[in-house]
């Protein structure tokens, strides 16, 4: 079990491929296979919660032989009474916990998303991921086609003032 996974403070800090092989450690004490590596990262690649994603590898018919994480079941039970209807605005509002509205959902998809652009710019080796299915509103046709810079000031122009601040900073590096 490496040092991110002895909190889960710091097991949620960690991104796509790097979170779900920890979370595997800490839960089922053992490495993801390439399936499940590849269904979970692209859970979250589309906006999926990581207390989502640990509640699923915590509630899977595989024994829980890994080390555990202290606070990670007092998570996961906040997190799916905040998905309750009536009262879970309630509990999300009083432990902060995140929800699964659209905006939410879509803010951590353009997370994951720089996440993974920042690692593959560091020269990190990722893994093949498809990239989330993006809402009609948001997406241009051939966007993705054309050269890298262009790209990125398409991209770039987007975006707000502060976060063409954000994307600028992780392209210089």
């Amino acid at each position: 079990m490496n040092a991110h996974t002895t909190s889960l403070a710091g097991l949620l800090s960690l991104q796509n491929e790097e979170f779900v092989d920890s979370a595997y450690d800490a839960i089922l004490g053992r490495d993801p296979d390439d399936e499940g590596r590849a269904y979970y990262v692209a859970r979250l690649r589309t906006g999926y919660s990581k207390l989502s994603v640990l509640g699923q590898l915590r509630s899977s018919n595989e024994p829980l032989l890994g080390p555990g994480v202290p606070g990670l079941a007092r998570a996961i039970s906040r997190y799916r009474l905040g998905r309750l209807p009536l009262i879970g605005w309630m509990v999300r509002k009083l432990f902060r916990v995140e929800g699964e509205s659209v905006n939410e959902r879509l803010q951590r998809a353009i997370l994951s998303e720089i996440a993974a652009l920042r690692g593959a710019m560091a020269g990190r080796p990722s893994m093949p991921v498809v990239a989330p299915a993006r809402p009609q509103a948001l997406s241009q046709p051939n966007v993705y086609n054309n050269a890298p810079s262009a790209r990125r000031n398409i991209a770039a122009e987007q975006l707000s003032p502060r976060a063409r601040e954000i994307f600028e900073k992780l392209v210089s590096g």
